[in-house]
């Protein structure tokens, strides 16, 4: 995960983003947080590189950059003074690896001490491994001996684990089954819609569809259905055609005479004669009976 900003939102993500036990040097931020990481000046901001990734944080929300030692450097020092030869020293280094998080190479410490030391208790009991018949031995062997089966993460008597698994077997096959019925039931819901509702071609493709499940799933009747269905909806439709839908429209439409009739007279006695325009219109009515026709198409 790589996440580049102008500002990091710090307290969303400080904590998350505090390094693992390989990275050096310690950004502490504004609000008390901080990040470990490897980190990459670049002006008015800092690109921190962990081990989630690299985050870049405004120089301004940094208080002070501690720089130390990667716990690389520390523990290349520590073996330096370690006697490689003598298993209880690698012991306690992994015994230090440990306790600085690094579980990886502390692993390998106590495995070390045990090839110089194949009896060895302290790297036995630092692996987790116990003493159990006049052998050191893993959980797991020891379970196994006893005649117990792991069986998702918890130990089980053979008995247990063949009773759990037939249970997770059914468990399994219920699903399966149900996802097969949804499915079918999914087809045969889209096949009948076209019978129904689609148009003649559809119908028809349809009606092969249920035939070719009606197969699939042993059921010769659902073929019947399906066909019975088909010529319900045909006599349906051929009656819904013959009492078509009739609609009737009717428009009116005028339009100005030109050019516009005047009439000039005087309104009294010694007054100023008045032109007057007398404007016509001329009306179109029209009406007209449409028929729409219903029923399935080709």
């Amino acid at each position: 995960m790589t996440t580049g900003m102008r500002r990091l939102p710090l307290a969303a993500l400080v904590l998350f983003l505090l390094a693992g036990p390989l990275l050096a040097d310690v950004v502490h931020l504004k609000n008390g947080g901080r990040i470990e990481g490897t980190i990459e000046d670049r002006g008015d901001t800092l690109v921190v590189t962990h081990r989630f990734g690299s985050v870049t944080i405004a120089r301004a929300d940094v208080v002070r950059i501690e720089k130390k030692e990667s716990l690389k450097e520390l523990y290349d020092a520590k073996r330096k003074g370690t006697d490689t030869s003598d298993p209880d020293q690698l012991v306690k280094l992994g015994e230090w690896c440990r306790e600085k998080g690094w579980n990886g190479q502390a692993r390998k410490e106590f495995k070390a001490a045990l090839k110089l030391e194949p009896e060895h208790r302290g790297a036995h009991r630092a692996l987790g491994h116990v003493f159990y018949e006049g052998v050191w031995r893993t959980e797991r062997e020891i379970m196994e001996l006893r005649g117990f089966v792991e069986v998702d993460g918890k130990w089980l008597t053979r008995r247990e684990a063949e009773e759990a698994l037939t249970r997770k077997q059914q468990e399994e096959a219920r699903k399966a089954e149900q996802k097969r019925q949804r499915a079918l039931q999914r087809r045969l819901n889209r096949a009948f819609k076209s019978i129904a509702y689609g148009t003649e071609k559809q119908a028809v493709r349809a009606v092969k569809d249920v035939e070719t499940l009606a197969t699939e799933i042993g059921e010769p009747n659902l073929a019947k259905v399906a066909h019975d269905a088909k010529a319900w909806y045909d006599r349906a439709w051929q009656e819904i055609r013959r009492q078509s839908v009739i609609s009737e429209t009717r428009a009116t439409m005028s339009r100005l005479k030109r050019p516009i009739p005047t009439l000039t007279t005087s309104l009294g006695a010694g007054s100023t004669p008045v032109t007057l325009q007398l404007p016509e219109l001329q009306i179109a009515r029209i009406s007209t009976t449409v028929v729409i026709p219903a029923g399935r198409g080709k």
